[in-house]
């Protein structure tokens, strides 16, 4: 029975994989070395010389030589020979007169500021953050955790070593509070970083203050609050309409705490210019509760929408979940 070249195609990745997993967890090469050069196995007795020595080696060495002829009797397609990269057209009169007619880079006129704080890491999250867990403030904020005032201690300081070696620029026009959800970070401490960028870069005289929110870890008055301390841009991170979807990626908030926190935002004075946050492509979801999604989020009106298309990323838990799968499929333990 013949086989096709895309079949024969997906037969020697998978087995590329295999090699790769079990050379790597011996520790004689990396994985993205057999899968970044497809085109290096392509002969019998190259791979069986990976395989280490022992009894152990022995029953790799046999099971490959039973396994790699089959998989190599499929049609497979070379690649075009490599060509040589055409020396560069030279297309001015002088290297002086081009260097000088390139504009100098412009100052930095922007802020990012990482707030690290989460009630607890989502299933798909590997962003660099601290889960308080139970010690989370509340959404009025009455409890809170001494690392959130000893981190923006460490940040006010870092802040003015920043502004101590760089050159004078243009005051900042926009500053993004992201995280982590820095919501949960008193209003009071993100006055302190604001005034500390007002005093050493100087704002513009209309900046775009942004901050990331999540539902369920802010009320009226702590965004009224936020609001009356300068921020003037919010992005609320939904994700889903679906309470099975949050629950499934571990989100922290319920679809309860996200029609709240919609009718918070948008019922907030002062406050015109906010953003929602969906995830596409999430476990278990349909075509139907995209379309419920994106209605919902119509509905809701914000001034802008980000869509994320889900990543899987190692050490995840989504990503322990799809390469531990993996691993059962390959047989390796």
């Amino acid at each position: 029975m013949g086989c096709s070249e895309s079949e024969g195609q997906l037969a020697r990745t998978v087995v590329k994989l295999f090699l790769a997993l079990k050379l790597q967890k011996n520790g004689l090469v990396h994985s993205s070395t057999l899968i970044a050069h497809p085109y290096r196995i392509d002969s019998l007795d190259w791979i069986v010389l990976l395989v280490p020595p022992g009894p152990l080696g022995s029953r790799w060495s046999a099971m490959l030589r039973s396994a790699l002829p089959f998989v190599f009797q499929f049609p497979h397609r070379k690649p075009p020979p490599i060509r040589p990269r055409p020396p560069p057209v030279r297309r001015y009169a002088s290297p002086p007169a081009a260097a000088g007619s390139v504009p100098p880079p412009l100052p930095p006129s922007s802020a990012y500021v990482h707030l690290p704080f989460c009630r607890k890491r989502c299933h798909y999250c590997d962003f660099p953050i601290v889960a308080l867990g139970s010690s989370s403030p509340s959404p009025r904020g009455e409890a809170e955790d001494p690392r959130i005032a000893d981190y923006v201690r460490l940040l006010l300081r870092e802040v003015a070593a920043t502004r101590a070696v760089s050159d004078d620029g243009v005051p900042l026009e926009t500053i993004f509070f992201g995280g982590g959800t820095p919501s949960l970070v008193p209003p009071r401490l993100v006055a302190a970083v604001l005034d500390a960028l007002r005093g050493k870069f100087g704002l513009s005289a209309c900046p775009e203050v942004s901050i990331e929110m999540d539902p369920g870890t802010f009320d009226a008055a702590k965004l009224r609050e936020l609001v009356g301390v300068g921020v003037n841009r919010v992005s609320l991170g939904v994700q889903a309409f679906q309470e099975d979807l949050l629950r499934a990626c571990g989100r922290a908030h319920g679809l309860a705490e996200v029609r709240e926190a919609v009718g918070i935002v948008t019922g907030c004075e002062g406050l015109q210019n906010w953003s929602m946050d969906l995830i596409s492509s999430l476990p278990n979801q349909t075509e139907e509760m995209w379309e419920e999604s994106l209605r919902c989020t119509i509905d809701a009106r914000p001034t802008h929408v980000s869509v994320y298309d889900l990543q899987i990323e190692q050490g995840t838990k989504f990503g322990q979940m799809v390469f531990s799968k993996l691993r059962y499929f390959l047989c390796i333990k």
